[in-house]
């Protein structure tokens, strides 16, 4: 590399969000060679298409990417696409996007952003907390998906997309180490098994040994985890038209959370201030001698897919089985006293089955039927005790019924200008039974409700590489009951009219990348959660508006440097929403009261996110170096319906530095996340036992290395 190109990285560095797409690079000479930003193939619409012909907004990484920008999983995503805040509930994920979703991860209670995993539905929360290990990419699509995901995607839809098992035989494997007496190692290996018959295996471990901080009533450590996975895909190719893959998968997740604490110099329940360290806790679990807060979540599944080409047309089936056991104890009062805690056994299984006619590849319509076929149950078997409650044995069994079909259709109406229709009917069923102290609640009518979903689209190209698109997109998210209220009359289904317009653009010799996109989205009957003293309720505001901007820019201006940008802006607000609950703040508590939150912002919607991450790559008579760093920025938001209770603003920074020998056999990369020690939170809520909140990680840094076989 010429001498003159140098670039200083570290707590001054220019950057974020990771790169959407990497350059076309290769090592030519000890160079890096600047051919720009390839194209990126998508399936946003359950095909393989290119990103900027996509009318949806959509921020797509790829694994590579992942592992340069420090995104070890589905939680640190929030940190590279704008809009997006994705936090922990003990083991369950409760992921926001552009404002839209829900902060119960209980049993039963689907997100409202939708994840797949190799096109199969994660329904429980318990599923979503995944670890980066074989990934080839991620979408995160924005806006209700209605028509081809359908349910419970009112906010977006995370896409993971895991690498293909391949014939010829190779290895991954990678170990580190980092503060906190932080333990990680992985594993990925592929081979054939036969005749095009090949299968891989994927393993990872992620085992925090010391707390960010401690218990200072119990004396033990505070904010750690524990965290290992494997998934194995066998894939079978008997024929040029067919594929049939078989996967498998298992977790454990373990940890202390949610290990709550008071806001800083905020007096808790009874007046106790918190423990002085910003990280430590008072918590104490008061029923049957469990002593410490903590959750376990054992998620695991199984799913068959069939890809088959008959020409005229393409068939797909997805079937998969999935098991979600989790054990939480919860402490809500963020204090050493007995006011209120839980423990709770949850136990969730589904099925689903998915079919899908496509359109044969060179098609002058692009079109695409399916039908989607979905069973879940989930039980919980809790205890619920408190000062002011007495104790609360707590059965409830929640079974839900879905079945839809839906088409999506494009064509060419004009030179130029393609057009997209879709519609979804869905027909759903929600039971519960359930008692209170060994007596059986009283029998409650079934949620059930048979909805219409639609999308249209606009897309016009300009040119190859500039293309704008409008779109209209009604979507739905289950209605259904509170696995903590047997008995209870339940929530309606929330449904969202969402539009929007956008541009995405490639110039300067496809060396630089522009997309925006501007949005509005209108609800009705949104679902917002309340958490008085002992259990959390689902009410139903009349009608809500979040509307906002979306940047994504990438430009890679000489070799082997990319600079990539991410901003955005929204505005939420309740319309009418005149039976929301109001909670006292600590230390004085008492019973909720009702008031009108009309015209209040809504929940977890930032006015402002951005990022910027640079990038460089070079190589050497001695390897391949590089060079990433990651600047995050959110405005912060309402944690509470009625505002008083806000996440502040925060900035991050993440950086690393990569080495690979020659022949990429052997790797070492230094790493370090929230440089600056940044203190935000990882959760947060206001109900019954005044304001609490989890907080995320302090400063981390570590080494990893790394060896390639083949």
């Amino acid at each position: 590399m010429k001498q003159s190109k140098k670039l200083t990285f570290g707590a001054c560095a220019i950057v974020i969000a990771i790169p959407v797409s990497p350059l076309q690079a290769q090592s030519t000479g000890g160079q890096v060679a600047n051919r720009g930003l390839e194209d990126i193939i998508v399936t946003a619409q359950r095909k393989e298409e290119r990103l900027q012909e996509v009318p949806i907004a959509v921020n797509v990484l790829s694994g590579d990417r992942l592992v340069e920008a420090g995104l070890s999983g589905t939680t640190a995503l929030q940190a590279v696409v704008p809009g997006l805040d994705f936090t922990a509930t003990g083991v369950g994920g409760t992921p926001f996007l552009r404002g839209v979703g829900t902060t119960n991860a209980g049993p039963g209670n689907e997100p409202s952003v939708a994840l797949y995993v190799d096109g199969v539905y994660m329904a429980s929360p318990y599923s979503n907390m995944l670890d980066f290990n074989n990934i080839e990419r991620v979408e995160v699509l924005k806006g209700p998906q209605g028509t081809l995901f359908g349910r419970n995607a009112t906010g977006g839809v995370i896409q993971v997309i895991t690498r293909d098992p391949k014939q010829s035989p190779e290895a991954e494997v990678s170990v580190g180490y980092g503060n906190y007496d932080t333990i990680q190692g992985s594993l990925y290996a592929t081979t054939e098994l036969g005749p095009n018959l090949a299968i891989d295996i994927a393993a990872q471990i992620d085992d925090q040994r010391d707390g960010f901080g401690r218990n200072v009533t119990l004396n033990v450590k505070s904010l750690w985890h524990k965290n290992y996975s494997v998934r194995s895909k066998l894939l079978w190719t008997p024929g040029d038209n067919t594929e049939i893959r078989l996967g498998a998968d298992y977790a454990k997740l373990k940890s202390d959370l949610p290990a709550y604490r008071s806001p800083r110099d905020l007096p808790g329940v009874g007046g106790v201030l918190p423990p002085p360290g910003k990280y430590d806790t008072a918590i104490n679990v008061n029923i049957d001698g469990e002593g410490q807060t903590r959750a376990v979540a054992e998620p695991f599944g199984a799913s068959l897919r069939v890809d088959q080409d008959f020409g005229a047309l393409r068939f797909v089936s997805i079937s998969a089985y999935r098991e979600n056991p989790a054990f939480n104890s919860i402490d809500s009062d963020g204090r050493a006293a007995f006011t209120v805690s839980g423990v709770f056994d949850t136990k969730q299984h589904n099925v689903s089955q998915e079919f899908q006619l496509l359109s044969p590849a060179e098609s002058a319509i692009d079109w695409t039927v399916g039908a989607f076929l979905y069973r879940n149950v989930a039980i919980t078997d809790g205890v619920i005790a408190g000062t002011a409650l007495g104790r609360r044995n707590i059965v409830t069994r929640l079974r839900t019924k879905s079945g839809s079909i839906y088409g999506q259709a494009t064509a060419e109406v004009l030179p130029s200008l393609k057009l997209t229709g879709g519609l979804r009917f869905t027909k759903e069923n929600v039971h519960a039974t359930g008692s209170l102290n060994g007596n059986v609640a009283a029998p409650v009518p079934d949620r059930a409700y048979s909805k219409l979903t639609w999308r249209l689209a606009a897309n016009y190209a300009f040119h190859d590489d500039v293309h704008a698109y409008a779109s209209y997109n009604r979507g739905i998210k289950s209605g259904g009951f509170d696995y903590l209220a047997p008995g209870s009359a339940g929530f309606a289904p929330e449904v969202v009219d969402a539009y929007e317009i956008g541009l995405k653009s490639q110039f300067l010799d496809r060396k630089a990348r522009f997309n925006v996109s501007a949005f509005q989205n209108d609800f009705k009957n949104i679902q917002i959660i309340a958490i008085p003293q002992g259990t959390a309720i689902t009410t139903n505001a009349s009608s809500a508006r979040i509307k906002g901007i979306d940047l994504d820019m990438q430009f890679a201006p000489m070799d082997g440097l990319l600079l990539s940008a991410t901003a955005g802006y929204m505005k939420g607000e309740y319309l009418d929403f005149k039976n929301a609950q109001f909670f006292p703040s600590s230390p004085v508590l008492g019973p909720p009261s009702k008031f009108d939150a009309s015209g209040y912002d809504t929940i977890r919607t930032p006015k402002y996110t951005a990022s910027l991450n640079a990038s460089y790559e070079f190589a050497t008579s001695v390897g391949h170096f590089e060079l990433s760093s990651t600047l995050t920025y959110n405005d912060g938001y309402a944690i509470s319906v009625d505002n008083g209770f806000q996440q502040p603003s925060y900035t991050l920074l993440n950086t690393s530095v990569g080495w690979k020998s020659p022949r990429n056999v052997w790797g070492v990369r230094v790493w370090a996340r929230n440089i600056t020690d940044e203190y935000y939170y990882a959760s947060a809520n206001k109900g019954g036992s005044g304001e609490s909140f989890v907080p995320a990680p302090p400063r981390t840094y570590g080494i990893t290395l790394s060896a390639r076989f083949n």
